[in-house]
């Protein structure tokens, strides 16, 4: 089985000298996933970045399908209140691939009315915290 885009999140924050990360969510099997996290270091002045990727392989379905399936099963309305925000990040849940998907992104907070992501969000880069700090199977 080809490994399948399931989403992508990226988080870039507003200033310049903060680093962006672009994490993948691919399904493998059907019992095991695979999350790439890019970190895009820039340097200012010359605005410059570096790029440092790693992979976490064999993530098992235990640590993802509980998450994934309650996000699916949750409707969000597509054009909530936004609050305004002057610092901070933005942050881009992006969900399918080329023959279809849905986009979400807001700063800082999510919509009162987008919570189940801004939860999984919260969910997924927790599991990738544990998994640098080698709390479960990964490839370097």
């Amino acid at each position: 089985m080809k490994n399948q885009l399931i989403l992508k999140l990226t988080i870039d924050p507003t200033w310049i000298h903060d680093d962006k990360e672009i994490i993948r969510l691919e399904q493998s099997s059907d019992d095991q996933y695979l999350i790439s996290k890019r970190t895009i270091t820039r340097s200012p002045p010359a605005n410059k970045s570096t790029s440092t990727i790693r992979k976490y392989k064999d993530i098992r379905n235990e640590l993802l399908a509980g998450a994934l399936d309650n996000l699916f099963q949750t409707t969000i309305p597509a054009f909530p209140d936004f609050e305004e925000y002057l610092d901070g990040y933005t942050t881009e849940l992006s969900f399918g691939g080329a023959f279809g998907g849905a986009t979400f992104n807001w700063h800082c907070q999510p919509p009162d009315e987008w919570e189940p992501l801004g939860k999984f969000v919260n969910y997924l880069t927790e599991l990738i915290e544990s998994l640098e700090q080698g709390k479960h199977e990964r490839e370097k």
